[in-house]
C-alpha cells in the first residue's frame, strides 16, 4: 500500500475532519517552538473555550508505521480527539484561572535555556533574556506530579496577561526551576574524554518527565552547589536542552571535548534537543560562568 506524502496527508486528514465535524472550522496551522516548527490540525468550534489540536508531525510518523488504510487511521485519531475534548476543556479552564492569578504564576514559572540559532522566529514572540551566548525563556507549569510536568511557553502577550515584568519572571524562575526539575547528578565516563577509572564526570538530568534540565546552567546557586559538591572548578558540556555533563577542570581535554560535542550534535537526528556547540567553564572562586573560546 503506497503511503501519502506529508503534504497529501495534511490535506487528507483536514478533509476527513471537515466532513466529520461540519459544524466546526478546521484549519492547518504552524507554530514555532524550541528548535522546531510544529504543524497542527486545529478544530475551532463556535462558542468553545478551547480549540483541540493535533500535532501532524507526530501523527504522520504514526501513519507511516501503521498498516491500516487511511480511513481507519483517521477514524482512530478522530476518536482520540473526541475522547480528549472534555479533559482539554477542563485543562483550559485551569490554565485561564492560573494566568489570572499573579501569585500562583510566581510559584509556577520556570526557565528554559535555548540557542538563538534556529529559534529566531520564536524569540520574536516570547519573553527572553541573554545568558552567555544563549537565551533564557520562560515556561508556566500548568500541572505536575511525580510522573509528569506539563508547561507552556510564556509569550509576550502571556506576560502582559499575567501582569508580571520580565525581571519578575526571572526572579520567580530562579526560585522555582530546580524544585520542578529535581536534578540528579550521575557519575559517568564523559564521552571523548581522557578520564581516570573512577569516572570523574557527572551527567545532570531531571526526573523522568523534566525535559529542560539544562535550564539549571542559568541558575548561579545550583552551579555553586555543584562546585562545592565536587570540590573544584569545572567545565559544562551541554548535551542537549534536557541534560548536561559536568567535568572537573583537571580531567577535561577542552579541544577533544569541543570537537566531540560538535561532531555529536552534527550527527544527531534530534535537532529539536540541540542547545550549544560550546563548552562553558565555571569558576567557584569568581562564581562566574563563561563560554570557552
Amino acid at each position: 500500500m503506497e503511503k501519502l506524502t506529508y503534504n497529501e496527508f495534511k490535506e487528507a486528514i483536514k478533509d476527513y475532519f471537515s466532513k466529520r465535524m461540519d459544524h466546526a472550522e478546521i484549519q492547518l496551522t504552524t507554530n514555532d517552538t524550541v528548535n522546531q516548527k510544529i504543524d497542527y490540525l486545529t478544530i475551532r468550534e463556535k462558542d468553545a473555550t478551547v480549540s483541540p489540536s493535533i500535532r501532524l508531525n507526530d501523527s504522520y510518523k504514526q501513519y507511516l508505521d501503521c498498516k491500516c488504510e487511511e480511513e481507519s487511521f483517521f477514524e482512530t485519531i478522530y476518536e482520540q480527539v473526541v475522547n480528549a475534548a472534555a479533559k482539554d476543556r477542563i485543562s483550559f479552564e485551569n490554565l485561564d484561572n492560573l494566568f489570572r492569578d499573579k501569585d500562583a504564576c510566581r510559584e509556577r514559572v520556570i526557565m528554559e535555556l535555548i540557542n538563538e540559532k534556529g529559534n529566531e522566529e520564536l524569540l520574536q514572540k516570547v519573553v527572553s533574556r541573554d545568558f552567555c551566548n544563549l537565551k533564557v525563556i520562560y515556561r508556566l507549569v500548568i500541572a505536575n506530579d511525580e510522573d509528569s510536568v506539563m508547561s507552556t511557553i510564556v509569550t509576550k502577550s502571556g506576560m502582559d496577561y499575567m501582569h508580571m515584568s520580565e525581571s519578575e519572571l526571572y526572579d520567580a524562575a530562579l526560585k522555582n526551576t530546580k524544585s520542578f526539575m529535581k536534578p540528579r547528578m550521575i557519575r559517568m565516563r564523559a564521552f571523548g574524554m581522557c578520564a581516570p577509572m573512577d569516572n570523574e564526570a557527572y551527567c545532570v538530568m531531571g526526573n523522568n518527565s523534566a525535559k529542560n534540565c539544562s535550564a539549571l546552567i542559568a541558575d548561579p546557586e545550583y552551579l555553586q552547589e555543584i562546585a562545592e559538591m565536587i570540590g573544584t572548578d569545572y567545565y559544562i558540556v551541554p548535551l542537549s536542552i534536557e541534560e548536561f555533563v559536568v567535568v572537573p577542570e583537571a580531567y577535561c581535554d577542552v579541544d577533544i571535548q569541543k570537537d566531540t560535542l560538535k561532531g555529536t550534535n552534527e550527527a544527531s537526528k534530534e535537532d529539536k534537543l540541540f542547545l550549544s556547540n560550546d563548552l562553558y567553564f565555571y569558576g567557584s572562586g569568581t562564581k562566574e560562568l563563561s563560554v570557552v573560546q
